[in-house]
């Protein structure tokens, strides 16, 4: 048997065959990899998506609010607004930047300590992203919203680690 291993081997059959197989293994294993990877940017995006949908809800409601001058209610969307485990800022900044209303008593009446941390950001442990509060066609100034990294990362990390272990078996598997 071991004999007929060397003849396969060293014959043009054996070398073409070689051949082929490593080069689809590699090939496979680039699509594996291509594949998670375009995954996880799937799920950045995802996350961002959720990011900007959460900003424009609370644009809303606090634009409907301050439009009423419900000040009471303002400050109770932002309160119940820090019940969501990925939110860990709210502040409604006028049109110069002064926080009118925060989550943080510390900074009310000043200028906005926070910076936002951009598109594609994922350093440090919050996100912030300040949204435009236009609502019925007047601009009332801003909400800024700060969210926690460390969920973020959570989903991200168990999503990629899932899509990871499923491509890993149907590479085993092939």
């Amino acid at each position: 048997m071991n004999a007929q291993f060397s003849r396969l081997f060293h014959s043009y059959k054996g070398k073409w065959l070689i051949a082929i197989f490593s080069i689809c293994f590699m090939l496979l294993f680039l699509l594996i990899i291509d594949r998670v990877v375009i995954t996880r940017q799937f799920l950045y995006q995802r996350e961002m998506q959720d990011v900007n949908h959460v900003g424009t809800f609370l644009v809303n409601f606090i634009g409907d609010n301050l439009l009423q001058h419900d000040t009471d209610d303002v400050r109770r969307i932002i309160k119940n607004s820090l019940e969501q485990p990925d939110i860990s800022l709210v502040s409604v900044l006028d049109t110069n930047k002064i926080v009118r209303f925060s989550s943080r008593e510390g900074i009310l009446g000043k200028p906005n300590p926070f910076i936002d941390s951009g598109i594609d950001a994922l350093n440090g442990n919050q996100y912030y992203k300040t949204f435009p509060l236009n609502y019925e066609n007047h601009y009332l100034g801003f909400v800024q919203v700060g969210f926690s990294l460390a969920k973020i990362r959570q989903n991200l990390s168990a999503s990629f680690y899932r899509v990871l272990i499923i491509e890993s078996l149907l590479f085993c598997a092939i």
